[in-house]
């Protein structure tokens, strides 16, 4: 399978992401951006564990483009994923976003919108 094939399978929304545009002044999300650009091109899908992994990234990344409330949540909490004390920087990097993700879901079901009608 060629890099292409590899790409629109494992990251469905691979184009979707490099291409969305942000602000100029939005750092994070240009790191972020290039970060997963370097995943995709870096990472070899020897096992299964790693294209999980790579899946999990694309999954995140296209729910910080498209909500906007994620994406506050996001880089609210970045900097307290810890990198320091791992190995492998990328996927403690990747499992920060996880959960990070996770905690954004866990929140976001607790608020229940409830409407009065009159």
């Amino acid at each position: 399978m060629n890099k292409d094939e590899y790409i629109i399978q494992y990251c469905p929304n691979f184009y979707r992401i490099i291409n969305f545009n942000y602000k100029e002044e939005d750092d994070i999300t240009k790191r972020l951006i290039n970060i997963y650009k370097k995943c995709v091109f870096t990472i070899e899908p020897t096992t299964r564990e790693e294209l999980n992994e790579l899946r999990q990234l694309d999954y995140v990344l296209s729910k910080y483009i498209d909500d906007s409330e994620f994406r506050e949540s996001l880089q609210l909490h970045i900097s307290h994923i810890d990198l320091k004390t791992k190995k492998d920087i990328i996927k403690a990097f990747i499992n920060g976003l996880m959960d990070i993700y996770n905690s954004y879901l866990e929140g976001t079901t607790k608020k229940i919108h409830i409407a009065r009608w009159i």
